[in-house]
């Protein structure tokens, strides 16, 4: 791609949907490939999509309906103590104590990891992010990498049991257990840690933090039915994690009003576009029935968030956990958004209980 031709944003709901639905765009990975041109130049496009779909598979059958379900108990004792030991000292970093220990809990269970260590993966977490970010630089995407090396060794190291975990050991019986695969493995265990904890940290902050923020919410969930459903729809949609995404076209192509070249990197706008007004009418309010159009918080088509079951029952636990608390909750400071575009993500997230729960 010549290297004039600028990186492309797109915000609307229907150019962004019309992206995702298109298998003429290959995703963006930048800690993997750098540059979006060099995305088109992969050595070995038949091995690399034998992994991916044999990877897919094995994610996509331990994240079932059924398996997701399981995982319940062990989400809505972990909020419960959370909740509790934060009314008990009336003050606790709903980020790190909650928004993020729950997902990151269960990313650590489902991969091996020792729970107690989770903590310290924050740093790493948050260097990765940096590499993905829109405008990173290279020595961004190279401390990114080397954040995911550390976290390669980490999951290996860290192996609870000296033996892999059920979703590790299917996946490598998929995969066949080559030098190749194994490096492959580790790079997928690491990004679904990553994703499976910093994607889903952010949408349970925001919703959290957008509660506190708007008494319009609040009611909205106080008279919400036990299912929540599609409230916690609108508050997925309105308060998404995903800023945007990237997606390098491999051949000219068409998408609304825009003529994208051949090796043009796209920034899909996930979190504009579900505010697009032509889409959802009022779109900062939540809706009182059933929205006309789905959101893409969790994206659509092949690329469809495989988590998406998993982080839903995640937030859904902690929204039917905290409402009880909402009345004697409050924000102790300001919750401010670190700025970053690539995830929308809360600084802090302090909160104090202004009565006993």
């Amino acid at each position: 791609m010549p290297a004039s031709i600028p990186d492309l944003r797109l915000d609307r709901y229907r150019d962004v949907l019309d992206v995702l639905a298109d298998p003429r765009f290959e995703i963006y990975k930048p800690l993997m490939r750098g540059d979006a041109a060099a995305h088109l130049e992969v050595a070995n496009p038949a091995t690399r999509s034998r992994r991916a779909g044999a990877l897919s598979g094995v994610l996509a059958r331990h994240l079932s309906g059924a398996a997701v379900a399981r995982m319940a108990p062990r989400i809505r004792t972990l909020v419960r103590e959370i909740l509790a030991r934060g009314a008990d000292k009336g003050e606790f970093d709903a980020l790190a104590d909650l928004a993020y220990a729950v997902p990151a809990t269960v990313m650590a269970d489902l991969l091996g990891h020792p729970a107690d260590g989770i903590l310290g993966l924050r740093p790493i977490f948050a260097g990765m992010t940096q590499g993905h970010e829109i405008d990173a630089s290279e020595a961004d995407r190279q401390r990114a990498r080397l954040c995911l090396m550390m976290l390669v060794k980490r999951l290996d190291a860290g192996r609870v049991g000296g033996r892999p975990t059920p979703l590790v050991a299917d996946a490598l019986a998929a995969l066949g257990g080559s030098a190749d695969d194994a490096g492959a493995l580790g790079y997928w265990r690491a990004m679904i840690f990553y994703a499976g904890s910093e994607t889903t940290k952010d949408l349970i902050a925001n919703v959290v933090a957008a509660l506190l923020e708007s008494p319009v919410l609040r009611d909205r969930l106080a008279a919400a039915p036990v299912g929540l459903d599609d409230t916690l729809e609108e508050l997925i949609r309105l308060e998404g994690p995903v800023g945007c995404i990237g997606r390098v076209a491999r051949e000219r192509v068409e998408i609304g009003s825009n003529r994208i070249e051949r090796g043009q990197l796209v920034h899909l706008m996930l979190g504009d576009a579900n505010r697009d007004v032509d889409a959802f009418g009022d779109a900062a309010c939540p809706h009182a029935d059933t929205p006309r159009v789905k959101h893409l918080a969790f994206g659509h088509g092949p690329t469809h968030c495989l988590g998406a079951r998993l982080a839903r029952q995640e937030l859904e636990i902690v929204l039917t956990e905290i409402r009880p608390y909402l009345p004697h909750m409050a924000l102790a400071e300001p919750s401010e958004w670190t700025g970053r575009r690539v995830l929308r993500e809360r600084a802090s997230l302090r909160i104090r209980f202004a009565a006993p729960a």
